[in-house]
C-alpha cells in the first residue's frame, strides 16, 4: 500500500509522539504542541478513492452494524431526529447542507421539518439512491467541487465523515464560508476523550482498520479547528459506548458528561 508523511492538520506541527504502531495501516501519533491526533504515514490518496463506494455501503456496513445501509434507515432516522432537535433549538428553517449524506435519511427528516435539503457525497453508488429513491438534491463529488455560493445555507453539518478526510480544516473552512453569518455549523465524529479509549484501547484499536480514520478528536481539538476557521461552539453532546470488554458494553445515559465514545459538535458563524 502506497502511504504518505503529514503534518499536523491543527497546528502544522511536524512533531509528534507515537501512540500505536499499525504496521501497514500506518501509524496513530499525537501532536507534541497541540494534542491532535492523527494517522502517520497514512494511505495516498488513490488508496483511499477506492475505499467509499459500493462495498463500504452493503460489505463493510453490514460487517460493522449487521445491515446494509439503505436497510438501517429507521435508527439513522432516529438518530437524525435528535440532531434536528438540536439543530431547531439553535435556529429557524432554512437551507442545509449535509457533507457526505450518503443515501439522505437526515436530509430527509430535516426536509420533513421544513428545511430545503442539499447534500454531497463523493459515492456516485449512494448518491444514486439519495436521488432517485429520496428525491433529493445531491452533488456527487467533494464539497469544495460543488462550488456552492456564500453565505448560501442556514446551517451546515458533517455527520462521521470528519475523521475520514484528508484535511478537515479544509473542509470546516468552506462549510463556515456557505454558512450565513449566525448560522449552525454542526460536526459528529468519534470521541477520542472518552472512557472508552481510555480504558478499553484494545478494543478501539481493533475498530480502526475497518474504519479508516485518519484523524481522531477529542472536544478540545475539534472545538480548536472549528474556531481557526470563525466558528463559536455553542453546545456539544456526547453519546455512545463508555466501556466495552468484548462481552459486556456500557453505554453512557447523558449526553452532557464527556464520557461516551462519540460527540457532536454546534457551533455558530461569528
Amino acid at each position: 500500500m502506497e502511504t504518505e508523511k503529514v503534518k499536523c492538520n491543527l497546528c502544522g506541527a511536524d512533531d509528534f509522539r507515537i501512540l500505536h504502531a499499525l504496521g501497514d495501516e500506518g501509524d496513530i501519533v499525537k501532536c507534541r504542541k497541540c494534542e491532535l491526533v492523527y494517522r502517520n504515514p497514512r494511505p495516498a490518496q488513490k488508496e483511499i478513492d477506492k475505499w467509499y463506494e459500493q462495498d463500504f455501503h452493503l460489505t463493510e456496513y453490514k460487517t460493522l452494524y449487521g445491515v446494509e445501509y439503505t436497510q438501517d434507515k429507521e435508527s439513522i432516522s432516529k438518530i437524525a431526529q435528535q440532531r434536528m432537535e438540536v439543530m431547531n433549538s439553535l435556529t429557524k428553517p432554512g437551507r442545509i447542507l449535509d457533507v457526505g449524506c450518503a443515501a439522505g435519511f437526515f436530509l430527509d427528516v430535516a426536509r420533513r421539518q421544513g428545511w430545503e435539503p442539499y447534500g454531497v457525497e463523493i459515492s456516485p453508488y449512494i448518491a444514486r439512491f439519495a436521488r432517485e429513491e429520496m428525491k433529493l438534491n445531491v452533488f456527487v463529488g467533494e464539497l469544495h467541487q460543488a462550488k456552492f455560493a456564500d453565505n448560501f445555507f442556514t446551517a451546515t453539518a458533517i455527520w462521521y465523515v470528519l475523521e475520514h478526510t484528508q484535511n478537515p480544516s479544509a473542509i470546516l473552512k468552506e462549510m463556515a464560508r456557505v454558512t450565513k453569518p449566525g448560522g449552525i455549523v454542526a460536526v459528529s465524529c468519534p470521541n477520542i476523550g472518552g472512557t472508552y479509549y481510555r480504558f478499553c484501547t484494545k478494543e478501539w484499536l481493533k475498530e480502526q482498520p475497518s474504519l479508516h480514520h485518519f484523524y481522531d478528536f477529542s472536544a478540545r481539538t475539534l472545538g480548536q479547528m472549528m474556531e481557526k476557521t470563525g466558528l463559536k461552539v455553542e453546545k456539544v453532546t456526547y453519546g455512545g459506548k463508555i466501556f466495552s470488554n468484548g462481552k459486556f458494553t456500557l453505554r453512557s445515559k447523558w449526553e452532557w458528561l464527556p464520557w461516551g465514545n462519540t460527540m457532536a459538535l454546534y457551533a455558530r458563524k461569528v
